[in-house]
């Protein structure tokens, strides 16, 4: 079971691909940053896997150096 809401896959993968191409960082090193597997971030940024744990969601976020909000609803960014 899954600790965040079920959303559109293709909207959080958007997002985070968009946020980490912005950041400048490759998925290894953003995976390194957020400590998670590469693995599992390249599944989240393609949308095969739609169910991320928060503390994923939180790591991630710290490591790009965004509010986890911009990755759960895209706050701020017109959607």
């Amino acid at each position: 079971m899954s600790d965040m809401p079920a959303q559109s896959p293709v909207t959080f993968s958007r997002r985070l691909k968009k946020l980490r191409e912005s950041a400048g960082l490759t998925q290894q090193e953003l995976g390194t940053r957020a400590g998670i597997s590469i693995s599992n971030l390249a599944q989240l940024e393609q949308g095969q896997r739609t169910d991320p744990r928060l503390s994923t969601v939180l790591a991630i976020a710290r490591a790009l150096g965004v509010r986890p909000s911009k990755l759960i609803d895209g706050l701020n960014e017109g959607e």
